[in-house]
């Protein structure tokens, strides 16, 4: 919020005596006006990003979806299935990625489960490879697979990502050399540099697991949001509480967050999207970030100055 002063006033007193008239003159001189902002916008969204990102497999940079999403949810009593799914998909439309129908071959899965632990460990054991692909660094080690098994989370997420050609879109990934397969890449780089990376990392696969036994007081919109927040973008499963208002906190404080997804989360899940991820780090990928919800979060407080004036 902006606080603008538009002048100040400072008042110079003459005073002078004849004998018992006593005379004050007061004079107003104007300065500059001074502006007084509580919290810099950029501050705010870089601490968004900072609070929600995850940290990404080792040796790899942040990923997002670039391919149509073919979204399958199990083990949820009828229409529940079908909201998560169109709940999910509907996000998904909003940031400009496309839904596949009916036959495609599912790259985002989401199970219910009245005991969430067990159901994750299930699904380990019937599909190692769904969340262990042969391609180097696509996803997260072992360790953060025991936690993920183990997790006592109303709703647990794994991710795979692949690396890929910049501007083909090209597997670029090596085969691991524990695998029978494996065989060493070739990529021809046209434009070698320090700085624009010549590879981007695509979200190739999602698998959630919510356990409803933990998610009694959570409104089904709130729960999809939150759903599709994990979906959509790489978000931190052992996060803090969230300092800004967002659906991320909806387990910690579920009346406040009935409807679902609040203007934060939204601006940012957009922003991932928008963002012209060409940079060769981590934290460059974030700055990209924060720069796009800074606009977001700009162009929104505008605009409700705006109807605000109408």
């Amino acid at each position: 919020m902006w606080l603008v002063i538009a002048a100040a006033f400072a008042i110079s007193g003459q005073q002078q005596d004849s004998g018992q008239d006593r005379t004050i003159s007061r004079e107003a001189t104007e300065v500059e006006s001074i502006e007084v902002t509580g919290r810099r916008l950029e501050d705010a969204a870089r601490d968004f990003a900072r609070s929600v990102d995850d940290r990404p497999p080792l040796g790899t940079l942040p990923g997002r979806w670039a391919k149509p999403l073919c979204i399958s949810v199990a083990h949820f009593r009828a229409p529940w299935g079908q909201y998560v799914s169109d709940g999910v998909g509907r996000r998904a439309a909003e940031v400009g990625l496309d839904v596949g129908g009916p036959g495609c071959r599912t790259n985002v899965l989401i199970v219910g489960a009245e005991d969430g632990a067990r159901m994750a460990d299930s699904l380990i054991r019937a599909d190692r490879r769904r969340f262990r692909d042969r391609v180097d660094h696509s996803s997260k080690d072992l360790f953060d697979l025991e936690r993920f098994r183990t997790s006592d989370a109303p709703v647990r997420w794994w991710h795979i990502t692949y690396p890929r050609s910049i501007d083909e879109g090209v597997l670029m990934g090596g085969r691991s050399l524990n695998s029978p397969d494996a065989s060493a890449p070739v990529m021809a780089v046209r434009a070698p540099s320090l700085i624009r990376p010549t590879l981007r990392y695509d979200i190739e696969t999602v698998t959630v697991v919510i356990d409803l036994s933990k998610t009694a007081r959570t409104s089904m919109a709130a729960l999809t949001d939150y759903v599709a927040m994990v979906v959509l973008t790489q978000i931190d499963p052992y996060r803090a509480p969230m300092a800004h208002p967002s659906v991320l906190n909806v387990f910690e404080e579920p009346d406040l967050y009935p409807e679902g997804m609040t203007d934060w989360d939204i601006d940012y899940m957009h922003a991932v999207y928008d963002a012209d991820l060409n940079r060769n780090s981590v934290a460059g990928h974030r700055a990209e970030v924060t720069r796009a919800l800074t606009e977001r979060r700009r162009q929104r407080s505008s605009e409700d100055v705006s109807l605000g004036e109408d």
